[in-house]
């Protein structure tokens, strides 16, 4: 087997068996990241500094030092995940030339633990689309199909073999769509459970910072990393430290499942219940009213935090008259893409005197509304099913369809953790994903109901 494609887990088993180094695995994603460089899954390889960080990593091993989990295993983050002393761009002109001043909490962690920062990933401009088709340098394609969209550069380059995982972000999706289209596992944790610190805000209510990989147990071992309260995140949750890894298991024994009719669910809720599980068909008639509510949320929160880009402290500058107004007013033309100006004037609007209460105040009783919807069924499901996308990936450059989401963002507007992980095989051949929902922060029960239905999933037709 090819270094570059082991899963995570082997590729730690090998590093601790000696069997391989931090430089051979760096060197060969590195060389599929330059094999398959037409698929632009990343904004900035950092090829000089991972291989010094590898050579690093492989003298501690051989000196025999004490290792963390992830010890010279190369990994990919975000371009709005912040790591300082690198560019931090958000797929934008504005930020094009940006330099990060520190690490993001996430990023901290997982370098903390031994892992090897390589690369940067591309992503929608500044979070504003789901299939990368956004982005300022071009969009991420997808390498199962390369005429398809992928919802993230992230997903391209953990699917391309570039890394053996990736710190993504999902607002409405981002983690889940781009894992469903690529084949993928991915994972939005419960709000608050991993940090935002040092993460390019979107939306701050529903933001989350997960794990993309291309195995369930190599989710958890991310998850192991980057889970844990973080005092410099407002949000961050304080809660037991878990060990999603170690207590991992193949089992949904018990369990009490709820199903979301549509796509592949159905069928993939009969392995289940040959596993155990007690399954029943539910009905959720509040995805359109989810859909409407977080464009309203989301595009208000996030023209709010795009207002520090106006090309004085941050981004890119464009002198005009003299007049504060007019470099503000060609700095963000000339900086931002159709999509980001979109969503500007779309939050405007929601935020308006005249729209305020009808608008943002409306969606953000819909959201609770869904809270509290999910707070009922969880009383009686331990896992609510659906699936996490009810088509292939499209083809690029088609129109988009805000609908394509309404799976995903239920669970973003509830908070509750989401895990996508490959179902079967769509009309066309392409991968789609099963999405698996559970109570806030059971992420251990969602990792192992996924676990079990990815060991199962050869009967799913």
């Amino acid at each position: 087997m090819e270094l570059a494609k082991l899963s995570l887990e082997q590729a730690i088993d090998k590093l601790n068996r000696k069997e391989t180094t931090s430089v051979e695995l760096t060197k060969a994603v590195i060389a599929q990241a330059k094999a398959a460089a037409d698929l632009n899954a990343l904004i900035t390889v950092f090829e000089e500094s991972a291989l010094k960080a590898a050579v690093e990593s492989d003298k501690a091993r051989a000196a025999g030092k004490p290792l963390w989990s992830l010890a010279g295993v190369p990994v990919g983050v975000k371009d709005c995940i912040c790591i300082e002393g690198t560019k931090l761009t958000c797929a934008s002109k504005a930020l094009e030339n940006y330099i990060s001043p520190y690490t993001a909490t996430a990023a901290q962690k997982l370098i903390d633990a031994g892992a090897v920062i390589v690369a940067k990933a591309n992503m929608d401009e500044f979070g504003a689309g789901n299939r990368n088709e956004t982005s300022a340098f071009g969009r991420a394609k997808n390498p199962v199909d390369p005429t398809r969209v992928t919802s993230g550069g992230s997903a391209t380059a953990v699917a391309a073999f570039q890394c053996y995982g990736g710190a993504g972000t999902d607002s409405g999706g981002g983690i889940r769509m781009a894992a469903a289209y690529c084949g993928l596992v991915g994972l939005k944790p419960t709000y608050g459970l991993i940090s935002r610190h040092g993460v390019m805000a979107y939306s701050g209510s529903v933001d989350c910072v997960g794990p993309l990989t291309r195995t369930v147990a190599d989710n958890a071992i991310l998850l192991d990393v980057m889970a844990g309260h973080d005092p410099l995140d407002m949000t961050s949750a304080k809660q037991p430290k878990q060990e999603y890894y170690k207590n991992l298991k193949a089992d949904v024994k018990g369990l009490k499942v709820g199903v979301v009719n549509g796509g592949c669910a159905l069928a993939a809720a009969a392995g289940f219940k040959a596993g155990g599980a007690t399954v029943s068909e539910i009905k959720f008639p509040y995805l359109d009213a989810a859909l409407g509510a977080y464009v309203a949320i989301t595009s208000a929160e996030a023209m709010s935090n795009l207002n520090r880009i106006d090309g004085i402290r941050y981004g890119l500058r464009q002198n005009g008259s003299g007049e504060l107004e007019d470099v503000y007013f060609k700095s963000r033309t000339a900086g931002f893409g159709k999509a980001v100006k979109q969503t500007i004037m779309l939050g405007n609007y929601v935020l308006s005197k005249e729209n305020l209460d009808k608008c943002f105040f409306k969606a953000k009783k819909i959201q609770k509304f869904l809270q509290q919807e999910f707070d009922k069924l969880f009383k009686q499901f331990d896992l609510i099913v659906s699936p996490t996308v009810d088509i292939e990936a499209p083809v690029a450059g088609e129109a988009s369809n805000p609908t394509d989401a309404k799976y995903a963002v239920v669970a973003s507007l509830a908070g509750i953790p989401a895990i996508s992980v490959p179902c079967c095989n769509g009309p066309n051949g392409l991968p789609m994903g099963l999405q698996i929902m559970a109570n806030k922060f059971n992420e251990q029960t969602l990792l192992n109901a996924a676990l079990f239905f990815e060991r199962a999933k050869e009967g799913v037709k």
